[in-house]
């Protein structure tokens, strides 16, 4: 796992320096090493955090006529069988990074659907003078770029890294807080920062002296035939291929661990795991008294013949300021913060874990959808009364989805907030979710990169720990997307499938019981003495920023609640995005 960075100049050399900058910024992310290439109009950085082939793995690296040049940061993990097709290279390394540029010198852009892992890359060829860049089909890992057209396509790792460049001038975008305060997130293609985006999954960038071009690139496609498949035979292939996707997301010249929750997810990942590897490590997290799985933790590592190391995560205020911080953008899912502190704490030991990202989003694990399923076939009833003649006062499938998802409605923000809600509006009418299916495909290529992917990316690498998640490994995904929707959920049972693999392990209380997730207990910890003081020094300090985001009412509303009630998640969004906007300097 490492960071990247670079430029390519329309028309002028590439400010070297800058470039050099921005790659020192991102040292967390590659504490190893790093390296540079820099010519004429183009420069490239990299920094290394060493997984495999620790001795020669450095890059940038080049194919055997030095024609290309690449900077890669991700795992592959079929990069031994793609090695296999390329016969007529030569390789001076062990690493999955040069075979990826083996790949593409041979099959272009086609290269990058072929690739089972999760990456951020680029690809310079040098004799064309043309940059090639992509990211992975999930998402798993980030890439930002700068671009003004006649002027600069500038790239990196991180938004913040990226602001280290010289050329780069990129105001404040007001009209990306009301994402924010409606996902809790900035979904790509968006950013905070004008001229700066975020590259979507499985997308490239081709850059020539022309300018830009951003497109989809294609993913081979498997799964055919699973309509034939009787439950079971499902059962069976999903099994398979789970520990087929630990296997590889195991492969590593350093020690791997696991990070157990005591979930579904995590514990699923653990009984393969322990299966291949007896003595792996898992890092776990408890919240004192407020939210615990201590006792699902205890009895899935005792089934497994695991000994867990447990964190309880009691944050002061300070930490909590610093984890804000280290995100380039204003991120309000409070699991950045146990999942920030656990990173730190497993970066002690070992520099990769496992992890279970991407479970609930390929195997329907949210309650959300068994709700929606329920709304759904009421609202297709409404539709056949319609056509009786009958009014329907049901809303669409869409929006049960939108009103579950925000954290505030469009309503609360235009009576609460003053803010331009024109581009989030423009952003809901694109959305195509009109099925079960169509919300699930939205949360494995949105949601899980947006929000998920960058949760954790950010916490991990800022405690140079690589993340892996084997859920969403191409084969198992390409199976398991390929099944029907009553193979997965249904109105009453999420996550079937895989609550049927553990049942040979576990009682039917540890796979039924309530979905916790990973939030922190913050309601909780805001209403502690100290909390709601610094909390409340917070707003009168950025009292400015406060009062132009809010309308007076609600400005006093939340102060008075923070005092009189038991703070809540507005509480929150708003202290985290007023911390933020002090840590960069930002005046609204």
């Amino acid at each position: 796992m490492c960071g990247i960075a670079g430029q390519f100049s329309f028309g002028n050399k590439a400010d070297g320096d800058s470039v050099r900058k921005m790659t020192s910024a991102l040292a967390h992310r590659g504490p190893d090493d790093n390296g540079f290439f820099i010519k004429d109009n183009v420069a490239l950085g990299f920094r290394r955090l060493s997984i495999i082939d620790l001795k020669t793995g450095n890059q940038p690296i080049f194919n055997e006529n030095k024609q290309l040049c690449i900077i890669f940061n991700g795992e592959i993990y079929n990069y031994s069988e793609l090695k296999q097709k390329l016969t007529s290279h030569q390789f001076r390394t062990k690493t999955d990074t040069e075979v990826i540029l083996h790949l593409f010198e041979t099959y272009g852009v086609d290269a990058f659907g072929m690739l089972n892992g999760m990456f951020s890359l680029a690809i310079y060829d040098i004799q064309n003078n043309i940059l090639y860049c992509a990211r992975d089909r999930f998402g798993q890992k980030p890439f930002n770029y700068y671009y003004v057209p006649g002027e600069s396509f500038i790239f990196s790792s991180e938004i913040r890294s990226l602001r280290r460049h010289k050329e780069i001038v990129a105001g404040f975008n007001e009209r990306a807080l009301p994402y924010y305060f409606f996902y809790n997130y900035i979904p790509a293609p968006h950013s905070i920062f004008k001229n700066i985006y975020k590259l979507p999954p499985q997308s490239c960038i081709v850059v020539d002296s022309s300018g830009i071009k951003v497109e989809k690139y294609s993913i081979p496609v498997t799964g055919s035939g699973v309509e034939k498949l009787e439950f079971q035979e499902i059962v069976d292939k999903t099994s398979y291929l789970l520990e087929e996707a630990v296997k590889r997301h195991l492969i590593a010249d350093v020690e791997v661990g696991i990070f157990l929750s005591g979930g579904l997810d995590s514990t699923t990942i653990l009984k393969y795991a322990s299966k291949l590897k007896p003595d792996i490590r898992t890092f776990s997290a408890t919240f004192g008294s407020y939210i615990s799985e201590y006792e699902y933790i205890g009895r899935a590592s005792e089934k497994y013949g695991v000994k867990p190391n447990i964190i309880d995560i009691h944050p002061n205020f300070s930490k909590i300021e610093e984890i804000i911080s280290c995100y380039s953008e204003p991120f309000g899912d409070s699991a950045c913060v146990p999942t920030y502190m656990i990173s730190d704490f497993a970066s002690q030991s070992l520099k990769v874990v496992l992890t279970g990202e991407g479970g609930d989003e390929l195997f329907g694990g949210y309650a959300r959808y068994a709700d929606l399923m329920k709304k759904y076939q009421r609202f297709l009833s409404f539709l056949k009364d319609l056509v009786k003649g009958r009014p329907v006062k049901q809303a669409s499938l869409k929006s049960k989805y939108l009103d579950m998802m925000a954290f505030s409605s469009i309503e609360e923000l235009r009576l609460n907030y003053d803010l331009d809600l024109s581009g989030l509006l423009e952003y809901f009418d694109e959305l195509v979710l009109n099925s079960i299916e169509d919300i699930m495909f939205h949360e494995q290529t949105q949601r899980l990169p947006d929000n998920l992917f960058k949760k954790i990316d950010v916490a991990s690498m800022a405690n140079s720990l690589e993340a892996r998640c084997p859920f969403l490994d191409h084969e198992l995904a390409n199976f398991v997307n390929a099944l029907s929707l009553a193979d997965k959920v249904t109105r009453r049972q999420t996550k079937i499938i895989i609550k049927k693999i553990l049942s040979s392990d576990m009682p039917e209380d540890f796979l039924e019981r309530p979905k916790m997730g990973f939030g922190a207990p913050v309601s909780h910890w805001m209403d502690e003495s100290a909390f709601k003081t610094r909390i409340l020094e917070t707003f009168d300090r950025e009292n400015s920023n406060f009062m132009k985001l809010v309308k007076p009412h609600y400005a006093k509303s939340l102060r008075d609640s923070l005092v009189s009630e038991k703070p809540n998640y507005n509480h929150w969004k708003m202290f985290v995005l007023l911390v933020w906007l002090r840590e960069n300097g930002i005046q609204l």
